[in-house]
Protein backbone atom coordinates (compact mmCIF):
# COMPACT_ATOMS: atom_id res chain seq x y z
CA UNK A 1 0.00 0.00 0.00
CA UNK A 2 1.58 3.19 -0.92
CA UNK A 3 1.37 6.23 1.58
CA UNK A 4 1.70 10.10 1.89
CA UNK A 5 1.61 11.71 5.09
CA UNK A 6 -2.58 11.76 4.92
CA UNK A 7 -4.04 9.32 2.90
CA UNK A 8 -3.25 5.68 1.98
CA UNK A 9 -3.72 4.63 -1.68
CA UNK A 10 -4.56 0.44 -2.29
CA UNK A 11 -2.51 -0.94 -4.67
CA UNK A 12 -5.43 -2.89 -5.65
CA UNK A 13 -7.01 -0.54 -7.76
CA UNK A 14 -6.33 1.72 -10.76
CA UNK A 15 -5.98 5.76 -9.90
CA UNK A 16 -6.75 8.79 -11.63
CA UNK A 17 -4.65 11.64 -10.27
CA UNK A 18 -6.19 14.74 -11.69
CA UNK A 19 -10.18 13.56 -10.89
CA UNK A 20 -8.91 11.98 -7.78
CA UNK A 21 -11.04 8.82 -8.98
CA UNK A 22 -10.51 4.92 -8.57
CA UNK A 23 -11.43 2.27 -10.62
CA UNK A 24 -10.93 -1.86 -9.15
CA UNK A 25 -11.76 -4.58 -11.17
CA UNK A 26 -13.25 -7.64 -10.02
CA UNK A 27 -12.16 -10.03 -11.79
CA UNK A 28 -14.56 -12.58 -10.46
CA UNK A 29 -17.54 -10.90 -11.66
CA UNK A 30 -16.27 -8.80 -14.31
CA UNK A 31 -17.45 -5.77 -12.98
CA UNK A 32 -15.58 -2.84 -11.53
CA UNK A 33 -16.07 -0.60 -8.72
CA UNK A 34 -15.22 2.87 -8.69
CA UNK A 35 -15.23 5.92 -5.92
CA UNK A 36 -13.04 9.25 -5.40
CA UNK A 37 -10.07 8.69 -3.61
CA UNK A 38 -9.18 10.71 0.07
CA UNK A 39 -7.75 13.44 -1.44
CA UNK A 40 -10.44 14.30 -4.03
CA UNK A 41 -12.90 13.87 -1.44
CA UNK A 42 -10.72 15.63 1.52
CA UNK A 43 -10.58 18.57 -1.78
CA UNK A 44 -14.26 18.25 -2.67
CA UNK A 45 -15.90 19.12 0.34
CA UNK A 46 -19.62 18.17 0.86
CA UNK A 47 -21.24 16.16 -2.00
CA UNK A 48 -24.58 17.08 -2.84
CA UNK A 49 -25.19 15.27 -6.13
CA UNK A 50 -24.32 12.19 -7.82
CA UNK A 51 -25.48 10.47 -11.09
CA UNK A 52 -23.63 7.29 -12.67
CA UNK A 53 -24.92 5.39 -15.71
CA UNK A 54 -26.97 2.21 -15.03
CA UNK A 55 -24.95 -0.68 -13.76
CA UNK A 56 -23.56 -2.76 -16.18
CA UNK A 57 -23.17 0.32 -18.93
CA UNK A 58 -20.07 -0.31 -20.95
CA UNK A 59 -17.63 2.42 -21.25
CA UNK A 60 -14.46 3.50 -22.84
CA UNK A 61 -10.85 4.74 -21.55
CA UNK A 62 -12.18 8.49 -21.45
CA UNK A 63 -15.41 8.20 -21.54
CA UNK A 64 -17.91 9.96 -18.85
CA UNK A 65 -19.20 7.33 -15.70
CA UNK A 66 -21.38 9.93 -14.69
CA UNK A 67 -21.08 13.15 -12.46
CA UNK A 68 -20.57 14.45 -9.15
Amino acid sequence: MSRNEKFKFPEDRFYDSQYHFWAKPDPTTGNVVIGIDALGLDSAGELVYMSFHRAGTEVRRHESLGSL
